[in-house]
């Protein structure tokens, strides 16, 4: 910071600014400050100082413009559940000078003086390389790039955001790969990818049959501990109609119970079983269960679509869910879902005799 006074004038100080001739070959800059000067009247005058350090003995030799360059430039996507962490050094060219990185958005990556990147949260942040400006030596330069940081890649990733007990909707970001909408009723719905499956509350945006491939959003949410999407966007993915529903899969109760974390938002056929009913009411409830010879397991109709008789006997095609994270359940939707095989049998009266003397 540059102070001029005019000592004989008796002038008060004056702070002044850096500027650059445009149409001067030998001084680069000059120092220009303004100065009220007292005697007869009240006089305001500018004075341009050329500034010595900027004096350059070739005249055909202007101040240097560096060049600050990122290895790569184009929007680097990390993930919370993987890849955290990327190296993207800088370097700068016409100047001997040390670079600075800063992140825009430290709550979504940081970047320490190396130029390593590292994942916060989700959301978008530009990282900048920078070398500040030296007066007659250098002008300011920099580079930028943006970082994208998202929460997974799969529908396991997904579930993973919650492990315990949560009824607070919690933003997501996500890339899937062929994930297909396997079932619709209403607002109820599944979507399942190669790595597991999970219900979602908002089968009103979604179609049967699609397969999602690329950017989705929305709010998670994990009431009763059951991992549940509430909200989603798919308008950034590619959406197409070629998606094939995973057929249902046979299972035992004891086999759904030993592997119910893998099976949960699973399609899943129980073959030959008997219905246990806590009331005399026909719809399904929390608390009515279906068992074989091997186990038992509780059924439920989320939306009352399926109605069966205490001690009925059939095959039940539901949706696998861990309620409270460890107990598994069954969820049927239609009434189509449960094949009777055998009614609930009836009380028979038997008439005995007078034995015979």
């Amino acid at each position: 910071m540059f102070v001029l006074r005019n000592k004989n004038l008796n002038s008060n100080n004056k702070v002044g600014s850096l500027q650059y001739y445009s149409n001067q070959s030998k001084w680069q800059a000059y120092f220009l400050a303004s100065s009220t000067f007292a005697g007869n009247g009240n006089v305001q005058s500018k004075i341009y100082v050329p500034v010595a350090t900027a004096y350059n003995s070739n005249p055909t030799q202007a101040v240097i413009t560096p060049t600050v360059a990122f290895t790569n430039s184009t929007t680097k996507t990390l993930y919370l559940d993987g890849t955290t962490s990327y190296t993207n050094a800088a370097t700068v060219t016409g100047v001997d000078k040390t670079i600075t990185y800063t992140s825009s958005d430290e709550s979504v990556a940081t970047v320490n003086a190396s130029g390593v990147v590292t994942a916060v949260g989700i959301g978008t942040a530009t990282i900048t390389a920078s070398v500040a400006a030296e007066l007659g030596v250098n002008k300011e330069a920099s580079d930028t790039y943006n970082v994208v940081v998202k929460n997974t890649t799969t529908i396991a990733g997904l579930k993973a955001l919650y492990n315990s007990a949560q009824s607070t909707a919690k933003a997501f970001s996500a890339d899937l790969t062929n994930a297909i909408v396997t079932y619709v009723n209403g607002s109820h719905a599944y979507i399942q990818d190669a790595s597991g499956a999970i219900y979602a509350s908002c089968g009103s945006s979604l179609t049967a049959g699609k397969k999602i491939n690329g950017a989705v959003s929305g709010t998670i949410t994990a009431p009763n501990q059951i991992d549940e999407i509430k909200t989603i966007d798919i308008s950034a993915a590619i959406v197409t109609d070629d998606g094939v529903i995973p057929a249902a899969l046979t299972k035992t109760v004891a086999e759904i119970k030993a592997n119910a974390a893998t099976l949960d938002g699973q399609l899943v056929t129980i073959n030959t079983v008997t219905v246990d009913k806590p009331s005399t009411t026909t719809t399904l409830k929390d608390g009515s269960k279906i068992d074989d010879v091997e186990a038992t397991i509780t059924m439920y109709s989320p939306n009352s679509g399926a109605s069966v008789n205490d001690k009925e006997k059939g095959n039940f095609t539901g949706y696998i869910s861990l309620y409270n994270g460890t107990t598994p359940r069954i969820n049927l939707y239609e009434q189509s879902q449960f094949v009777k095989t055998h009614n609930a049998p009836t009380a028979q009266v038997l008439t005995f005799g007078e034995e015979d003397v």
